[in-house]
């Protein structure tokens, strides 16, 4: 690695009692062969499952490369995004690198591909490659956003039609600059990772690269998308006004465009509130979640379109789907 004096990236990594994934992580990061600075910010949002003993015995090992950052407090329990948010206020590169702890990279070229094609392409902030998929126990089961075998442009429409979907998180690569000025929106946005990709696509579209770069381990503890699945019911208040405002802000961050370009994927992310709403017998709140997300896009899906009739029978509707958990239970 050829040091120079300017961090050009910064590899940020959230972790969360990963104690079984991070080395694998961590391991991933200092194998990268790169011509530029770059530095490792891991933030260890209080873990107390032996995470932070395994940081501490890459940070020793790795002194200029690696840094430990230990908060006073477990900061997700204040939002979703504060732990990433803190973590920024430690990134001094150029561009971000971002991945979470159970997540890895397969390639050692990860960072140096990424950075080459950003040069190149000036004015567009983020690109990213296609992903395998592992389980739990690190058994790969598939691949996602793998968009064919040549470099190419994915619109911003389609990166927010996607819905965070677009693109695995562990590949993500951007300027750091997207999030100037978007913290204070972004600090109460449900689930982090759907809005940088939406802000990194806003200029120009993000550039999938047709490499296999990274691996992301489905629904592990301390994910986003885990984080996603276990809805609670303060989250499903929150989260109606949270997504709300953070797309409405997301697309008129620069100004001049049109809002309701977010009517789709804020209808889809209002459905799927409405569904984690009903198994928690908030009723009253499914209702209102379905008829907003029906009035922003109708017949966005079949299930959309059955919750919007059966609204006024919501209590039914979860009986229905009580009675598929139990006999699927027993198959």
């Amino acid at each position: 690695m050829t040091v120079i004096n300017d961090c050009a990236v910064s590899v940020l990594c959230t972790t969360y009692n990963q104690k079984k994934y991070i080395a694998k992580t961590l391991e991933s990061f200092v194998s990268q062969n790169v011509s530029f600075k770059y530095e490792v910010i891991v933030h260890d949002d209080c873990s107390n499952d032996g995470t932070s003993e395994i940081i501490d015995e890459y940070r020793i090992k790795y002194p200029n490369l690696i840094k430990h950052i230990l908060p006073k407090q477990n900061l997700y329990s204040k939002g979703i995004n504060v732990p990433l948010i803190n973590a920024l206020n430690y990134c001094n590169g150029t561009y971000i690198a971002f991945c979470e702890g159970d997540d890895y990279w397969c390639s050692n070229n990860k960072l140096q591909t990424q950075y080459d094609v950003l040069q190149s392409f000036d004015m567009i902030d983020l690109c990213f490659s296609k992903a395998n998929v592992c389980s739990e126990n690190g058994l790969i089961i598939g691949t996602i956003c793998d968009y064919g075998s040549e470099i190419k442009i994915i619109s911003f429409k389609d990166v927010l039609y996607g819905g965070g979907g677009a693109m695995p998180s562990p590949s993500l690569f951007f300027r750091k600059k997207i999030l100037d000025n978007v913290i204070d929106w972004l600090s109460f946005a449900p689930v982090g990772d759907i809005f940088i990709q939406g802000l990194g696509a806003k200029n120009g579209g993000a550039i999938y690269i047709p490499m296999l770069s990274s691996v992301y381990r489905a629904n592990s503890n301390g994910s986003w998308s885990e984080s996603k699945m276990n809805v609670n019911p303060r989250m499903i208040s929150r989260g109606y006004f949270g997504y709300m405002q953070a797309y409405k802000r997301m697309v008129g961050v620069n100004g001049g465009e049109d809002v309701t370009l977010v009517n789709y994927p804020l209808a889809r992310e209002l459905y799927y509130l409405a569904t984690k709403a009903i198994r928690k017998k908030m009723y009253g709140r499914s209702k209102v979640l379905i008829l907003k997300s029906w009035s922003l896009h109708p017949e966005l899906s079949i299930g959309q379109k059955v919750f919007y009739l059966m609204r006024d029978y919501l209590f039914f509707l979860n009986l229905i789907f009580s009675l598929k958990d139990f006999f699927d239970e027993r198959k």
